[in-house]
């Protein structure tokens, strides 16, 4: 990574004067406040009341909606010379998909280009959490974001910056401490490469009683320790963090984290506080107990104020080791050496493993003789008491056969090969009728195919043992994709851009040879969409094939991904070009990058079905993936009914959301028996009905596949027109509508009277002797609704409860 005249110079100082590891002066604090980067004044106030500057200023820029700042060079301009480092949580909020297409490359460009014009350091934080399930870039329409994709854009991000000139930038790769529930790769899936990370920053917050937390120790302690074994003498940073505890827990819980981060956690070189009242009081500043055990903890004489000793430190994370990412078993004389080397230092190089170092290890280079297991090699590099510990992590290559997949019949002129492995030995084995041009004790053979598939085979022998390879060689045909040996499984998920091998008239035909798109170099026009690869562009008469294997006959249910800007596209779907749904209507979704589900039906699928053909009647939609579930018949859980309230002529119910075995589609309410409304809410409203009127309401919950629960009920009367308070003389009855309660005011002529509640339906729900001029009756046991008041069943008055 190249490295500017102003940062050598900051890195020179740093040399001299700063330590790196031990109880040195080697901690920094910084803090994230909405607006805070763009008032220079508020972040010196700060420095001033807690007796120590910050030395990082933090905030959260966000690219996606067709939104997508420039870098802000001003701003950071600004900040360095004011003596803090700027840090932006740089968020891709459109998904890795928009990335990966290149339409952004311009503005990535142009990204780099600013960087590079500001000249000074800045931490880019890009996608960060990927490890969690609440980010675009980690879960995308309810579909995990692999690790490998993740990586795949951040990487592309980091070199086009870096192209661009954009060097300056610090790259903070940034997981959180925990998995989200729905994601389960291991975070170390998603390293970048050691060349593509300046310092680690993990995110992590003790939620207390909402979602759980903890000490410090407890939050970071097992992802750290995950980091310092896989990464040894990396820097890490605390990306985001705060305690949602308050009053004196909180004050306690700040001067704890303070102990433990700066005796537990030496790697932890920085941590940046997330202050803001949002889904908590996260503020340091939240009461006077809590701020004066945080100024009492960035006090400490082991946080340092010096953003230039911070620049040193974040620049020296930059010299890393290169040479050869992968290695060959027993290979000779590869070259590892350091990127950026300084005199005065000492370098001293090792390997964990059974490879063998050749020449000075005090160099700044070293050659390796690798052994024939997985190995790691080190390099620490010293000045004085000054250390900094480098690890670079080889893979063990994995060779394979390289020829063309698919092979004319008796083809000639087919160059196979193995790549060439020092000190090993070759031996291929032919199939019948295959002959060869040339020697065959080599890593590269001219071949010669028969009329059939067939299998190539070689057998490398070198000091590590003896390896076998085989690679098939297909007669060209139909074959399924991506694996030619291994269909597509029903019931199963089948991507659209996965048709099959076999070229225009066999596996697919399209009006231009051309992908207008992206992605596979064929007609079929492919692009990155919906977290995955989509088909786009569709004209009527186009047709994908896919190679099926049907596991289990039976019924299967569909689901299929689509997108239409202006709807009218219709879908057949064929097997074994018998059709089985027929005229798919594709509606409006909004955009054609905009994927929505629909339901299109059942297909049967039999035994013998080995082929699925999507046949486009009417253009103007981009597809998807599908997916094919077996027939449910398990129905979704009864609804159970939270409240019913009635007016006069209408009725408002409301209840708890069910859950189903597969997909829900949503809920019948019914009045009497009578459909009233379909919805997806859990709340309705009924109008129309008669007031003064007994209602038997049920809840009838439907999943996608229309099997029904059975139905919550509950019975409600409906209002009179009016609540009539007179019909007893001298009789008053207060609240009227009641809840848990009422008050019976009577003159004392009533007084020995019995009084009697009765329903509409005439049944004595209550009956009493009135003892006193006022009394208060008891009703939380009574259900809501209509009821009469009578007195001597004489007179009546109308109740509301």
């Amino acid at each position: 990574m190249k490295i500017s005249n102003r940062l050598i110079f900051l890195f020179i100082i740093f040399l001299i004067n700063t330590p790196l590891y031990g109880q040195k002066v080697d901690r920094f604090w910084g803090f994230f406040e909405p607006g805070i980067e763009n008032d220079i004044a508020k972040i010196q106030k700060y420095g001033v009341d807690l007796g120590k500057d910050p030395t990082i200023i933090m905030w959260y820029a966000a690219w996606g909606n067709n939104y997508y700042p420039d870098f802000p060079l001003l701003k950071c301009q600004n900040l360095w010379n004011a003596g803090y480092m700027p840090h932006i949580v740089w968020e891709p909020s459109m998904g890795v998909d928009q990335v990966l297409n290149g339409s952004l490359d311009n503005k990535l460009k142009k990204y780099g280009q600013d960087i590079a014009t500001y000249g000074g350091p800045v931490v880019l934080r890009w996608g960060h959490e990927f490890n969690g399930d609440w980010y675009p870039w980690s879960i995308s329409n309810g579909v995990l974001v692999p690790a490998s994709k993740w990586i795949k854009a951040y990487k592309y991000v980091h070199d086009k910056i870096t192209e661009a000139g954009g060097t300056n930038a610090l790259w903070a790769w940034s997981p959180n401490v925990g998995n989200g529930a729905k994601n389960n790769q291991d975070v170390l899936e998603y390293w970048p490469g050691d060349n593509y990370v300046d310092w680690i920053a993990i995110d992590g917050y003790d939620w207390n009683t909402t979602w759980g937390g903890g000490s410090f120790s407890q939050i970071y302690g097992p992802i750290y320790t995950k980091m310092v074994n896989n990464f040894p003498g990396l820097p890490i940073m605390v990306g985001e963090f705060s305690t949602a505890k308050t009053g004196i827990a909180k004050a306690e819980w700040v001067t704890a984290f303070f102990n433990q981060w700066l005796n537990d956690f030496p790697q932890i070189k920085a941590i940046n506080w997330f202050n803001i009242d949002k889904e908590a009081d996260w503020r340091f500043n939240s009461d006077a107990k809590t701020l004066e055990a945080f100024r009492k903890g960035v006090q400490s004489p082991l946080i340092s104020d010096d953003v230039t000793t911070l620049a040193g430190l974040l620049i020296g994370s930059q010299i890393y080791i290169s040479g050869q990412s992968e290695v060959v078993g027993g290979e000779d004389t590869l070259l590892y050496h350091l990127s950026s080397f300084a005199d005065g230092w000492l370098a001293n190089w090792s390997s964990t493993g059974n490879s063998v170092l050749i020449g000075d290890i005090t160099n700044d280079s070293i050659l390796v003789n690798w052994g024939c297991d997985p190995d790691t090699i080190k390099c620490e590099i010293k000045n004085g008491n000054k250390s900094v510990l480098l690890s670079f992590h080889p893979t063990i290559k994995e060779f394979t056969i390289n020829s063309q997949l698919f092979v004319a019949p008796n083809d000639t002129a087919i160059l196979a090969y193995i790549e060439r492995s020092s000190n090993s030995k070759y031996e291929w084995n032919l199939p019948d009728g295959v002959s060869i041009t040339g020697k065959k004790d080599t890593n590269s053979l001219i071949l010669n195919w028969s009329d059939k598939t067939d299998t190539l085979k070689l057998k490398m022998t070198n000091d590590c043992g003896s390896f076998y390879y085989s690679k098939i060689l297909y007669v060209e045909g139909l074959y399924s994709y991506p694996d030619p040996s291994k269909a597509h499984e029903i019931p199963g998920i089948i991507e659209s851009s996965d048709y099959d091998y076999g070229g225009q008239g066999i596996a697919y035909y399209d009006y231009d040879p051309v992908n207008l798109g992206s992605g596979r170099n064929e007609g079929v026009d492919t692009e990155l969409n919906d977290n995955g690869e989509t088909i786009g562009w569709t004209e009527s008469g186009e047709w994908t094939n896919y190679s099926i294997d049907v596991l289990k006959p039976g019924r299967y249910f569909t689901e299929l991904r689509v997108a239409s800007q202006n709807g009218g596209g219709q879908l057949s779907i064929l097997v074994n070009d018998s059709v089985r749904l027929s005229h798919i209507p594709i509606n409006s979704t909004g955009s054609y990058s905009t994927f929505k589900s629909i339901y299109p039906g059942y297909i049967d699928f039999e035994k013998g079905d080995t082929l699925m053909k999507y046949l486009i009647e009417a253009k103007g939609f981009n597809i998807g993936r599908i997916i094919i579930t077996e027939e449910d018949t398990i129905p979704p859980s009864i609804p159970s009914i939270a409240s019913v309230y009635a007016g006069r002529t209408s009725i408002s119910i409301k209840w708890n959301r069910t859950v189903d075995n597969h997909i829900m589609l949503g809920y019948d309410v019914l009045i009497n028996d009578i459909l009233m409304k379909s919805t997806t809410d859990t709340l309705a409203v009924i109008s129309g009905l008669t007031s003064n009127t007994y209602y038997e309401v049920k809840i009838r919950a439907k999943d996608i596949q229309g099997n029904e629960s059975t139905s919550g009920i509950t019975n409600i009367s409906t209002l009179i027109t009016s609540i009539n308070t007179t019909q007893l003389e001298g009789v008053e009855v207060y609240p009227n509508p009641m809840d848990n309660y009422f008050v019976l005011k009577v003159p004392s002529s009533l007084i020995n009277e019995i009084f009697s509640i009765i329903d509409l339906r005439g049944i004595v729900i209550s009956e009493q002797r009135i003892t006193a001029n006022e009394t208060s009756i008891d009703i939380s046991s009574f259900k809501p609704g209509i009821y009469l008041l009578k007195i001597n069943r004489r007179s009546q008055l109308i109740l509301k409860m």
